[in-house]
């Protein structure tokens, strides 16, 4: 969230359609709000444009507030300052996370993968996304031509923008009363092997708390019916057909606007020395600040509902890591600067090795 989230309508509603910018599960209704997430899958705005995904208004900037220093997978340390914030985009959601906190976050997220998949565990069973959500799917061969801000995430992933054909999805709780505003959104490039998250709403799910669905499972929902090519009638393979569920590759968080993710992105890219007007790359096999920025990233409310999709769902999409993550913090067109910033992070996985 954010490879939290793919077509989505126009604007937002007041009152639930406040942009989810945490973690699992959703707060209870009247519980304090947390700062919001991300995949989405999951940090995204209230508006936008229909073609180049929903973004919300240019409201302003905020700088962060603090923020501390990692040392690759050591302690975290306090800086001295407070970082200088590039970030001139829409106004961002929620609070300021510090780096140590995030970095501790990723570690552990990434350990509890790690665990899963070491000891086999099984694969967490939900419920069926259609039993308590409203599936809104759009035509599978859109191919989308003026998202600006996608080509080069989609580049330095290797995936062709202008050929690559997706179905959007829009999620929709079938619980409350009333009009029904979007749970989740996101774009699902099967044959692409990706998965865009660009809206997450958990304050619109107004099914009972009991059968609410965390963001990352409706995700992995979504990926599977995508990705797969049963009979609905009888469950078997259809003729000729493969089931290509665990040949996730890649996730996309477009347009994220969760304030600590940005943060956290230009800390990590001032930690290892990266320009802020240039993407940004962490892989898991680097050292020192770069691999602290790459555990600070993985835990982020834009990526951590990816890795709890990853550990929850392990079996079924070919037990999957993180392998590098692509950051974005310019403006999306670089040439003139013009149009408000959109922030996206990309993310490459790789099948676990110990």
């Amino acid at each position: 969230m954010a490879p939290p989230r793919i077509g989505l309508p126009k604007g937002g509603k007041k009152g639930g359609d406040k942009p989810d910018t945490g973690d699992e599960p959703s707060p209870p209704p009247g519980a304090p709000e947390e700062a919001p997430p991300r995949l989405g899958t999951g940090d995204r705005g209230n508006s936008g444009t229909q073609d180049e995904g929903n973004g919300p208004p240019r409201i302003g900037a905020d700088k962060p507030e603090g923020s501390t220093q990692g040392q690759g997978n050591g302690p975290a340390r306090i800086a001295a300052d407070k970082p200088e914030s590039s970030y001139s985009g829409p106004k961002l959601i929620g609070e300021s996370k510090p780096f140590g906190q995030l970095q501790e976050k990723g570690r552990k997220v990434d350990n509890e993968l790690h665990t899963a998949i070491k000891e086999n565990k099984p694969d967490t069973q939900t419920t069926k996304l259609s039993d308590n959500y409203e599936e809104r799917d759009g035509d599978p061969n859109i191919v989308l031509s003026n998202a600006k801000d996608l080509e080069e995430p989609f580049k330095d992933i290797g995936v062709d923008l202008s050929k690559a054909k997706h179905s959007s999805s829009t999620i929709v709780s079938k619980g409350g009363i009333g009009e029904k505003a979007p749970v989740a959104e996101g774009r699902f490039f099967h044959q692409d092997r990706t998965i865009v998250g660009e809206k997450r709403f958990t304050g619109n799910d107004r099914n009972p708390q009991e059968k609410k669905m965390k963001s990352s499972d409706i995700v992995f929902a979504q990926w599977q019916k995508f990705a797969s090519h049963h009979n609905k009638m009888t469950g078997r393979l259809k003729s000729g057909m493969t089931d290509d569920v665990n040949k996730l590759e890649n996730f996309v968080g477009r347009d994220i606007q969760s304030k600590s993710t940005v943060e956290t992105m230009e800390t990590a890219h001032k930690n290892s020395k990266q320009p802020l007007d240039k993407p940004g790359v962490f892989k898991r096999d680097s050292k020192d600040e770069e691999r602290g920025a790459f555990d600070a990233l993985l835990g982020t409310d834009s990526l951590s509902s990816i890795n709890y999709m990853l550990k929850d769902h392990h079996q079924a999409l070919g037990n999957k890591r993180v392998k590098e993550i692509h950051t974005y913090l310019r403006t999306f067109n670089p040439e003139t600067r013009e149009g408000r910033q959109k922030v996206a992070m990309a993310v490459q996985l790789e099948e676990y090795r110990s």
